[in-house]
């Protein structure tokens, strides 16, 4: 008994001294903010509390047990909205998603510490699509989506021509490196075909090394399924497919906005579709709930010359509501995330791409948007965390808005 004892007395002193600490003390601001740059680190964002200034002050925690870099920079308005991906070393933010007189502003920042404050034009790039520039009405031009690729940062609008009835989709690509634009024509949409079924409007559904993927359902022959096109940071055409939809039975959903994305942060009305489609890795997957009999499922399927089961998710007991249930797809490198929000349920089902590990479950917290390891790390699920080579670590939020130094912990692996 004595032995047991001191067995784990000694266990939990391990476990103890595996959690060390540090302190990284505040440059000029209190703390606001912290965003994950996954496989990088975190980014601390300070800002005057008084909001008599815009200045915001960035500091950067990677591996060493400090501050491994820290700038500031001046936004032009109050809020400021953060875009980024795990495919990424760039990350943004911008002053504004709506263009300003054809204009956005924003600082690009990189993991290695270069801060660029610029802004595009994009509305001079529209000759090269548009032979007579007269026939748009920029007013009908929306912002639909911004995202961050592995090598560009890229806006995607749509222009409703009134006239001829349909809505044309465009994708402008801002390269990382030179910050030169360049922009490609997705397709048009006619209204007649909006809510057959069988066709809506292109949108983004993932990028790999230099290929940035669109698709919109669409029907080829008699099967249902979506029009896929690639194109080059460049703005040129490199792939075209069709991808047919997986044969099960689907129940509809609310595809709802979840990463660090332009649409979550334009709060886009949610469009009611059977599943979502993404691409990651050079692979396509599919997410959706599959019914059947009774059964509700939550599974991923991924594209090799047909759609193969990748993981179910059994959801029985989940009471649904009379609104279709609220789904939304985050893919990063190491799996693909699932919000999922019906009635009594507001959770995030994390699916690895390696099968042999353990389908993740955790409730959902909005700050998931900006720190995706936390949908795969489990402890100390109240905080936030970051998951490196080496090591894990974790920083409760309650130390934000507070003066004074903030405390992180870790694990080393």
């Amino acid at each position: 008994m004595k032995a047991r004892c001191l067995f784990y007395f000694f266990l939990l002193l391990g476990f103890h001294s595996s959690c060390q600490t540090f302190d990284i003390q505040p440059v000029e601001f209190p703390l606001y903010s912290i965003v994950e740059l996954k496989g990088y680190g975190a980014l601390l964002m300070g800002k005057s509390p008084t909001g008599n200034t815009h200045k915001i002050n960035l500091s950067f925690v990677s591996n060493s047990n400090s501050i491994t870099w820290s700038q500031s920079l001046n936004s032009k308005g109050a809020e400021t909205f953060v875009i980024g991906s795990d495919e990424s070393r760039f990350w943004y933010l911008m002053d504004n998603l709506e263009l300003i007189e054809g204009r956005y502003f924003f600082n690009q920042i990189n993991a290695t510490g270069a801060v660029k404050t610029s802004s595009s034009m994009l509305t001079h790039i529209l000759t090269k699509i548009f032979k007579d520039i007269s026939e748009l009405d920029f007013n009908e031009m929306k912002i639909v989506d911004i995202f961050s690729t592995q090598n560009a940062l890229v806006h995607v609008f749509r222009y409703h021509n009134l006239k001829e009835k349909k809505y044309t989709e465009l994708a402008f690509f801002m390269t990382h490196e030179n910050l030169i634009s360049y922009a490609c024509f997705l397709g048009d949409t006619k209204e007649e075909v909006l809510g057959n079924g069988f066709s809506d409007h292109w949108k983004f559904i993932g990028s790999t090394h230099d290929n940035v993927y669109f698709a919109k359902r669409s029907i080829q022959g008699n099967q249902k399924g979506w029009a896929v096109k690639s194109f080059t940071t460049r703005g040129a055409n490199s792939s075209a497919t069709f991808l047919p939809n997986a044969p099960d039975v689907f129940e509809p959903i609310e595809n709802i906005p979840f990463g660090a994305t332009g649409r979550y942060h334009l709060k886009t009305k949610p469009l009611v579709e059977e599943n979502v489609l993404i691409q990651k890795n050079g692979k396509f997957y599919l997410a959706g709930i599959v019914l059947k009999g009774a059964l509700r499922e939550l599974k991923t399927f991924e594209w090799k010359d047909k759609w193969e089961l990748l993981s179910t998710f059994s959801l029985a007991g989940v009471v649904k509501g009379k609104n279709p249930t609220e789904l939304g797809v985050f893919p990063v490198s190491d799996g693909i995330g699932v919000h999922m929000k019906e009635m009594i349920a507001n959770t995030v089902v994390f699916f690895p791409f390696d099968t042999k590990k353990n389908i993740l479950l955790s409730l959902y917290q909005e700050k998931m948007i900006f720190n995706p390891s936390r949908m795969i790390l489990s402890e100390k699920k109240q905080d936030f965390a970051v998951n490196l080579h080496d090591r894990k670590f974790f920083f409760n939020y309650t130390q934000l808005n507070k003066p004074g130094v903030v405390k992180f912990e870790y694990i080393v692996k």
